[in-house]
C-alpha cells in the first residue's frame, strides 16, 4: 500500500490510548505506558480497562468509546481472541493509527491463527486502518517520547531502523545509544499485515530527520514493490 501521511502524527502523538492496560504492574500494555513515562512523554495517555479506575497513576477508561477525543495513536495489547473486536472499536471511534502488540496469528502455525489474521486484514481494509504489527514492539520515537524498550535517548539523530524483530530493534537502539549514536526512529513491525517494510521505507526516504536507514528483515511481502535503487540511503541487512 502507499504510505498514508495521516500516520505521520503517530510518531509524535498528542494522545495515546492503550487498549489492554492492566491492573498488574507488568501486565498488558503497561510496558508502553511505562516507556512513555520514562521518556517524559508530554501528551495525554488513556489507559483502557473495563474494571479499573486508575492504572499507573492515570485515570482509566472502560472503553475506547469513553475517551474524550480521537487518539493520535492506539496501542492494542489485548489477547488474540479480542483483537478483532479492538479494531472494530478503533473504527467506531475514528482512530486509524494503531500499534498492535497482540500476537497469536500466522506466526503460531495454527489454522485458528491464520483465520484470525485474515479477519484482521479484512477489518483493516474496511476501516482504512494504519497498523504497525501485529506481534511487534512498535515505535521508538525520540521526538515523540515513545519507547517500548524503556528509557532511551530523547535526542533525535540521523539513523532510522526498520526491524521485524522487536528484540533486535530494541538491542540496536540500546547499542546505538551506548555508542553515542542517535536515532530518528526505530520501527519494530512484526507480522506486517497492513504496513510493511516498503511502506516504512517510503516514509523514511522523505523524512527530514533521517539520513541513514538500517533494516532487519525476515521476509518481504509484495517484494516486487521493493526497489532498493530508489532508496539510495537504505542499506538493507536481510536475514
Amino acid at each position: 500500500m502507499a504510505w498514508d501521511p495521516g500516520f505521520d502524527v503517530a510518531f509524535k502523538p498528542r494522545s495515546v490510548a492503550v487498549l489492554g492496560a492492566s491492573t498488574k504492574e507488568r501486565g498488558g500494555g503497561n510496558m508502553f505506558i511505562g516507556g512513555m513515562k520514562e521518556m517524559g512523554y508530554e501528551g495525554v495517555i488513556y489507559p483502557i480497562n473495563p474494571t479499573a479506575e486508575e492504572i499507573m497513576g492515570l485515570r482509566c477508561y472502560a472503553s475506547l468509546a469513553d475517551v474524550p477525543e480521537v487518539p493520535d495513536l492506539v496501542i492494542v495489547a489485548v489477547s488474540a481472541g479480542r483483537a478483532e473486536q479492538a479494531l472494530e472499536e478503533c473504527i467506531r471511534k475514528g482512530a486509524r493509527n494503531i500499534h498492535m502488540f497482540t500476537a497469536g496469528f500466522l506466526e503460531t502455525g495454527e489454522e485458528q491463527g491464520a483465520q484470525l489474521a485474515e479477519r484482521l486484514r479484512e477489518v483493516a481494509r474496511r476501516g482504512r486502518l494504519n497498523i504497525v504489527g501485529p506481534n511487534c514492539m512498535g515505535i521508538y520515537s525520540p521526538e515523540g517520547r515513545l519507547s517500548p524498550w524503556g528509557k532511551l535517548p530523547v535526542e533525535s539523530g540521523p539513523v532510522a531502523m526498520i526491524s521485524q524483530s522487536g528484540a533486535l530493534g530494541g538491542e540496536f537502539a540500546r547499542v546505538a545509544a551506548d555508542a553515542g549514536l542517535r536515532m530518528s526512529k526505530v520501527i519494530s513491525y512484526g507480522n506486517g499485515y497492513v504496513l510493511d517494510c516498503t511502506d516504512y521505507l517510503e516514509h523514511l526516504e522523505s523524512d527530514p530527520q533521517t539520513k541513514y536507514i538500517a533494516m532487519y528483515l525476515e521476509g518481504v511481502q509484495g517484494v516486487a514493490s521493493l526497489d532498493c535503487c530508489k532508496f539510495r540511503r537504505a542499506v538493507p541487512a536481510v536475514s
